[in-house]
């Protein structure tokens, strides 16, 4: 199984990664998670390093990185030339509030150089984006990319799959078949209580993802630590367990493992 979602770097730039890698290990000893892809979500590209170090010693648990770089900015040609010296880059993320411009020129340009450089691309957004995500997803056709929603645990966004625009929206993001949607964007909606009440909670939310993206392009990604402040990793787990249990065995490998290796273009651990 693959993690595709973990943040190392998460609450504190100056965090001791080893001893929280340790506790990551922890974590998923018993999930049958064996690597994982660490996204830096932080806006300073010194902790790429640390990270990209920290997953070279890993014994091959860290997959791959997700790095920050500044996507806009004129020097990014020199950050894909340095980056493509460093095979555990795996791609870029960028996180956009609700007052970012989705249609910037500049970020549109540095969008074409990743594309260039066989990168992937990772977009944190509010569900209510919807639209200027489809606009940018049109705009890049032969950029992969993760769409990964910042679903609340409480206040307007729990009501939006609920809605038909919403729905019909997802349904044409969808439509869209270099975009992939990973399942950490449902992780912070767990307010601690069973796994069974936990997963009626959300289910409305992946189906309405499920029917949109299918089974080969949803990715399982638990956004640890941050992504599960409210309750832990095996009920997380559980609970995807239970939102996907009517699927195949072959579907649930694609969910846990498949999507990613392909997405990442992963090789087996040795």
């Amino acid at each position: 199984m693959i993690d595709a979602h973990v943040e190392l770097l998460a609450n504190n730039p100056e965090t001791d990664l080893e001893n929280l890698l340790d506790e990551l290990d922890k974590e998923i000893e018993f999930s049958g998670v064996d690597q994982v892809i660490a996204v830096q979500r932080q806006t300073d590209v010194k902790l790429n390093t640390p990270l990209l170090e920290l997953a070279e010693n890993s014994d091959e648990l860290i997959a791959g990185c997700v790095t920050w770089i500044p996507i806009s900015s004129g020097k990014i040609k020199a950050y894909l030339d340095e980056d493509s010296r460093r095979p555990l880059v795996l791609g870029y993320q960028e996180t956009f509030s609700d007052g970012d411009d989705l249609e910037d020129p500049d970020f549109d340009h540095g969008i074409e150089e990743i594309t260039q450089s066989g990168k992937t691309l990772e977009l944190f957004v509010s569900p209510t984006r919807l639209a200027g995500m489809i606009n940018l997803a049109d705009r890049h056709p032969g950029q992969q990319m993760i769409v990964d929603f910042g679903f609340s645990s409480s206040g307007e966004n729990t009501a939006l799959p609920d809605s038909k625009s919403w729905s019909r929206q997802i349904r044409e993001l969808a439509r869209r078949p270099h975009v992939y949607h990973r399942l950490s964007s449902l992780s912070n909606m767990l307010q601690g209580e069973s796994t069974v009440k936990q997963s009626e909670s959300v289910q409305r939310y992946f189906d309405t993802l499920l029917g949109a993206f299918g089974t080969e392009r949803i990715i399982f990604g638990s956004g640890w630590p941050n992504g599960l402040n409210k309750t832990n990793y095996p009920t997380w787990l559980s609970t995807v367990d239970n939102l996907i249990h009517a699927l195949s065995d072959s579907e649930k490998r694609a969910v846990y493992h498949h999507n990613a290796a392909t997405f990442y273009q992963l090789t087996p651990p040795a």
